[in-house]
């Protein structure tokens, strides 16, 4: 989760800034979507409650499309892309392509975030059995003391449970 009007660093110097309005979240319903979380104009990304990641990189994809195509074009081309979206017999917002760019955006994030988590869960199984492996080449068997012992197999039942 990201804070309350927090400064998020951005590659080439650009500084997106992320406002939390609660405020906002009856207003954004009458104005411009029922159910809103959060709207990118340029740089700013206002919401009316904290972002997860994945929310965060999809509104993150809203800024590079305003930084690529500039203020002027981006607005032209989002309405554009609307209609589009509503004469092709879809829906306006859900259709528009850069909606569709920026959800691809967040499942991206979704998937790294996955990943991650899986690759720091094999490090700290790995790291546990290295540090077992470390323990029983100096001795230092799973009961502790100072004295080295025999540690059974698993399933070895004639020496007793550890």
């Amino acid at each position: 989760m990201f804070d309350r009007g927090a400064r998020l660093g951005r590659p080439r110097g650009t500084v997106v800034h992320l406002r939390v309005r609660p405020a906002l979240r009856r207003v954004g319903s009458r104005l411009l979507l029922r159910d809103w979380l959060a709207i990118t104009i340029g740089t700013t990304i206002v919401s009316w409650r904290r972002l997860d990641a994945r929310e965060l990189a999809h509104e993150l994809e809203h800024t590079r499309q305003w930084r690529r195509l500039g203020p002027l074009r981006f607005v032209a081309c989002y309405v554009l892309a609307s209609l589009n979206a509503r004469l092709g017999g879809g829906d306006w917002y859900a259709d528009n392509a850069f909606e569709r760019e920026a959800r691809e955006a967040g499942a991206r994030e979704r998937v790294a975030r996955e990943a991650g988590a899986r690759q720091a869960g094999a490090r700290e199984a790995g790291a546990r059995e290295t540090a077992a492996c470390e323990r029983n080449a100096r001795g230092v068997t799973a009961r502790g003391g100072d004295s080295p012992r025999e540690i059974p197999a698993r399933g070895d039942t004639s020496r007793g449970r550890i």
